[in-house]
């Protein structure tokens, strides 16, 4: 499950958010973005896309249990893993391409 915040510099404080609207955000290792689910069809709106973060426990911890990647969905709070193949040990972790929208 994640939490999104927002910084209200005026008051200085971070504010949770409900929902990313039409928005798409991207969370990675290498990088994280946040993009138009208009813009990117076959992308859920509202919803958080992730690849596992976690590279150091797999060098430290043989019981690392590999990689996990997936959507979370903030409309219904739900996880979807993308665990469509066996991804254990795969060295680098699963990295996000970033598209160049011009």
């Amino acid at each position: 499950m994640f939490h999104v915040y927002r910084l209200d510099s005026s008051e200085q404080n971070w504010v949770e958010v409900e929902s990313l609207n039409n928005q798409v955000l991207f969370l990675g290792m290498n990088h994280s973005m946040s993009l138009s689910a208009q813009d990117f069809s076959g992308c859920d709106r509202n919803s958080i896309y992730f690849t596992d973060d976690n590279l150091y426990q797999m060098y430290e911890d043989y019981s690392y249990g590999g990689h996990d990647f997936g959507k979370f969905s903030l409309e219904d709070k739900v996880v979807k893993l993308f665990n469509g193949h066996k991804i254990e040990k795969v060295d680098p972790s699963p990295l996000w391409i970033v598209p160049n929208p011009w």
